[in-house]
């Protein structure tokens, strides 16, 4: 299997993330209801965003190659 670095990074968010969608969906709920942050992007396009900010987030990880945190010099 070729995902060497990889394996426990993905079991681990597999197996947090029912816990986590449960525990934070009545918290995120009312915030996504807001219309303050439902005039800030058009009709339909919140899901679209989180996707958007989620594989971005992932890019920038992948191209990174400084710790978190630290600077380079």
């Amino acid at each position: 299997m070729r995902l060497k670095g990889y394996r426990t990074l993905i079991f681990n968010i597999a197996a947090a993330l029912p816990v986590m969608v449960l525990e934070l969906l009545p918290v995120i709920m009312p915030v996504l209801s807001l219309p303050e942050l439902r005039a800030v992007l058009p009709e339909g396009w919140l899901p679209w965003w989180v996707l958007l900010t989620a594989l971005g987030n992932m890019a920038m990880r992948r191209v990174t190659d400084t710790p978190f945190g630290r600077d380079r010099s």
